[in-house]
């Protein structure tokens, strides 16, 4: 995550925070936070990705933008279409078609919360925001690590919101594939060491797979040496 892009497609990085206090006050591993411009897009979007393996180190938006003074003007859920889907997957040992739905696996979108904040002053609206945000679990054998992925963006103080929320939309979309692909240069770890990386549920595996074709070696011999 530290070495997470500064530029994603036609996205560039126009700012970058440190976040390194934030963090030791929550007890999370990572925060990144930069802000991202587009030549077509009139207002940048913010990037906020926090990755912990406390669970209390994430207060979910719907909690952390009250607190920062804003209402709640909306809240509800936004399909985000990714059309690069390199990243995502087939689940082992099951049937992809007939258990993608089951299992939640990637469809061609992802399900990210959407809210609508904002503040007011004297009884006017000054500052109107779009959030997506959404939640992934590490490794299905590793319970510990969390990750928090939201996306805001300024909006009008009145009117629509449709502009605004295509271009973050947009955006979230070119951000996914990033948070799970092998980035160029790295080579890619051997299956047991990142079993092993995966906890108790990953060594768990690793002797399964080693004992079964111990045992298939074995057998014979033990059979036959009971025969004589």
């Amino acid at each position: 995550m530290q070495a997470f892009p500064t530029e994603i497609a036609d996205w560039h990085s126009v700012g970058s925070y440190n976040k390194s206090t934030l963090a030791g006050q929550l007890g999370a591993d990572v925060v990144l936070s930069r802000d991202y411009s587009h030549p077509s897009a009139y207002q940048p979007v913010f990037l906020l990705i926090m990755q912990s393996r406390n669970r209390s180190s994430f207060h979910p938006p719907i909690v952390c933008y009250p607190a920062l003074g804003y209402e709640i003007e909306e809240e509800t859920t936004e399909g985000i279409p990714v059309s690069n889907a390199s990243w995502a997957s087939k689940p082992l040992f099951a049937s992809w078609e007939s258990r993608k739905e089951e299992l939640g696996c990637f469809n061609g979108s992802i399900s990210a919360k959407r809210l609508v904040v904002f503040k007011e002053s004297g009884g006017k609206i000054t500052e109107r925001r779009v959030v997506l945000y959404f939640y992934v679990k590490d490794n299905p054998l590793a319970a510990d690590t969390f990750t928090m992925i939201r996306v805001s963006s300024m909006a009008p103080l009145k009117g629509s919101l449709g502009g605004t929320l295509n271009y973050t939309k947009d955006f979230m979309a070119e951000v996914v594939p990033y948070l799970f692909e092998v980035r160029a240069g790295e080579e890619e770890e051997i299956i047991a060491v990142r079993l092993a990386n995966a906890g108790v549920g990953g060594l768990v595996v690793i002797g399964v797979l080693i004992s079964v074709p111990v045992g298939i070696i074995v057998y014979p011999r033990i059979k036959r040496r009971n025969k004589t």
